[in-house]
């Protein structure tokens, strides 16, 4: 089973398994509030990003502007870490 969610402002789908967690498959994502930064959502697993227009009943390409822009956000693995209750997603730079 697929899920798909629109966590961005722009009109893009992450598409991901609806039963990653489940699955104990490997946590990978953080989606975080804009504001706050605060974790509210992980996901497990593979995921890939399409555009979702909602003018269209297809799913489209990224542009080449947002290919570089979410490449550069995804561009460091995630750390995941529960501490006092609330998990934070620290990035894991090469050395």
């Amino acid at each position: 089973m697929i899920e798909v969610i629109y966590p961005f402002e722009e009109e893009i789908a992450l598409v991901c398994n609806d039963e990653g967690k489940l699955l104990g498959l490997p946590l990978n994502l953080a989606l975080q509030d804009g504001e706050t930064g605060s974790v509210y959502e992980i996901i497990a697993g593979t995921f890939f990003l399409c555009g979702a227009p909602a003018s269209e009943e297809k799913y489209t390409s990224l542009t080449n502007d947002q290919t570089q822009r979410y490449q550069k956000l995804f561009q460091y693995p995630k750390l995941f870490l529960s501490i006092n209750g609330k998990i934070i997603a620290a990035p894991v730079k090469k050395v």
